[in-house]
């Protein structure tokens, strides 16, 4: 076989070509990692700064508004006018504070995209659930007064959520799960188990049509006749079970199907409940948290058993063990599969936790392998509480969810319902 001829003098030409063009590319990208390094350290001082200005502003406003207060009582008016200057200070301090996230998030924005511009990521993107669990304002609901107006508030703000989420990811879809109420509770104090489908129907056709998931969420809260009051009985196997039964007979009389995803309260589950899940045909379970057992979430309210341990459940998806709901098992290729909520290394990684600690555990996460081998994630659900959106930990679940959207728009994942999620990861089961 002959090989066209090529002169020395042109194969020398083209090498230098080839390592001039290296040498560019070398010094450009050693040019985008110092703009990194650069915008990284520009991130932490202005982080540390607004920390210290928002813990500057608490301590301020107790100060104020007790001294404000007792002031008050007095009718001086020369101390009602010196709070009263305070209060304005408190006013432009917290304006000041507002200027430093916005400024913080359009950091994140620019170290994003020189990130991606950097070291363009070509893995697989990790299928990651947003989850709202649709409940009254109210954890103990008073029967009289079974208000959802925070939930009412939260359907106001979804579309553009939603709009802005998708912004910064680039222009990808972004779903989400909704997880209704439809328990003995909800049927008590709003007199049918599927309120929440009748009273929100119009939005429930809405957030369908943009491609997201309604499953299903249930609480095992009793009541007790003779103190008239809530308590969550977990020691009752019987009425645990006959809560999620008749939970999931109202999601099926009201949409007329079965709930792809369920969540239990409180992060509980039992074997009892995985099995009656398997029965009914529900697909993907989404409520174990990596958290050490407790009696109560909220120690004030009434209760009996526990929450059982999950300090030792996989942090990947899977299909749990007929023995143990919190085990593995690899044999089992078949029914009800197991998405927890994705952890740190102190507990859940919940979306609602300071923005600098969510965006370094986010980066620590997808650090890791791609979600093919043994050690990196295969998922990241993250879940709230439908009345967040009257809560001061709003602001941070907002800046999460950008945070997971920047990574959405570099490719390294993707915002997917429930099952959608359960889909993908299993495969590389």
């Amino acid at each position: 076989m002959k090989f066209p001829f090529i002169s020395k003098s042109r194969h020398h030409a083209e090498v230098e070509r080839l390592k001039s063009s290296l040498a560019k590319a070398k010094e450009e990208k050693k040019r985008v990692e110092e703009k990194v390094t650069r915008l990284r350290t520009k991130l932490d001082a202005e982080s540390r700064r607004a920390a210290e200005l928002e813990a500057l502003c608490e301590a301020r406003l107790t100060v104020i508004e007790s001294s404000h207060s007792s002031v008050t009582a007095q009718a001086d008016p020369a101390l009602i006018q010196l709070c009263e200057a305070r209060l304005r200070e408190m006013e432009r301090l917290q304006s000041h504070l507002s200027e430093m996230r916005r400024s913080r998030i359009e950091l994140l924005d620019r170290l994003s995209l020189t990130r991606a511009a950097a070291s363009p990521y070509t893995g697989p993107a990790i299928p990651t659930i947003l989850g709202v669990d649709v409940e009254p304002d109210a954890r103990v609901v008073e029967p009289s007064d079974a208000s959802w107006q925070s939930t009412s508030e939260f359907f106001r703000r979804t579309s553009a959520f939603r709009s802005l989420l998708s912004a910064v990811a680039g222009g990808a879809p972004v779903h989400f799960t909704w997880f209704p109420r439809a328990d003995p509770q909800v049927e008590k104090s709003n007199g049918s188990a599927t309120w929440a489908f009748e009273q929100f129907k119009e939005e429930w056709n809405s957030m369908l049509s943009e491609g997201d998931e309604i499953g299903l969420h249930v609480h095992p809260w009793r009541w007790d006749e003779q103190a008239n009051e809530w308590f969550q009985d977990h020691v009752d196997e019987a009425w645990v079970t006959s809560c999620v039964r008749s939970a999931i007979e109202a999601y099926r009389r009201a949409l007329d199907k079965t709930p792809a995803s369920y969540r239990g309260g409180d992060r509980y589950l039992s074997n009892a409940v995985v099995r009656i899940l398997e029965q009914e045909g529900v697909q993907v379970d989404v409520t174990l948290e990596r958290m050490p057992e407790v009696a109560r979430l909220v120690e004030a309210e009434r209760g009996t058993g526990v929450i059982p341990d999950g300090t030792s459940i996989p942090s990947r998806a899977y299909r749990p063990s007929a023995k143990d709901f919190r085990i593995a098992d690899p044999e089992n290729s078949t029914g009800l599969g197991i998405l927890p909520l994705t952890s740190y290394e102190k507990g859940s990684l919940s979306p609602w936790l300071p923005n600098v600690l969510f965006e370094e555990e986010l980066d620590r996460l997808l650090s890791q392998s791609s979600a093919a081998d043994a050690e990196g994630p295969t998922h990241l659900a993250f879940v709230i509480r439908s009345n967040l959106v009257a809560l001061p930990t709003w602001e941070d679940f907002v800046e999460n969810a950008l945070s997971l959207a920047r990574r959405a728009r570099e490719g390294r994942l993707v915002f997917a319902t429930a099952s959608e999620a359960w889909s993908i990861a299993s495969s590389s089961l």
